[in-house]
């Protein structure tokens, strides 16, 4: 194991248990979980700053989710991505005023987590969509289409706010 993949692990080890028992409940899923999160982790490790730091930790709280996630919907063989939102302009296809950010910000975090995530790795992080993909172990299609949903559901949600 790598000197940073080693922080990593002893940084944010009982974080991940943390968020992995929170979609599971104390369950062998959350032990899986985890484990899965922190092969992610290894096989994106080039993505990571300093341990620790805003960055890594918001990396590893989106890599759980994303694993916890994974884990749910293979036993939920039903579930599908909503797909309740019409095509809508980029919200950073649009001018933002400083003041507006932190509403900007609120609204993120009203969304689905799915669609908070991959916004915030798209934008706050300044993700590609390859290293997207990779990080929530998704295609590059799936990373596609789940940004556009996310931008749509946003702009909804910068509508209801007045901010748009």
């Amino acid at each position: 194991m790598t000197d940073k993949a080693e922080k990593i692990w002893h940084e944010y080890r009982r974080l991940m248990m943390y968020i992995a028992n929170g979609f599971f409940g104390g369950a062998n899923a959350a032990e899986d979980a985890v484990s899965d999160a922190f092969v992610k982790i290894l096989r994106n490790i080039d993505r990571f700053g300093e341990v620790p730091s805003p960055r890594s930790r918001g990396l590893v709280i989106i890599i759980t989710k994303n694993c916890c996630r994974d884990i749910m919907r293979k036993s939920e063989p039903e579930y599908e991505l909503r797909d309740d939102a019409a095509r809508e302009p980029a919200p950073a296809d649009i001018v933002i005023s400083a003041e507006s950010v932190g509403r900007i910000t609120e609204c993120i975090g009203r969304l689905n987590d799915s669609y908070a995530d991959i916004l915030r790795l798209k934008y706050i992080y300044e993700m590609n969509d390859t290293g997207i993909s990779s990080v929530l172990g998704i295609s590059a299609q799936n990373t596609r289409t789940r940004l556009s949903r996310a931008r749509a559901a946003l702009t909804a949600e910068l509508r209801r706010e007045g901010i748009l």
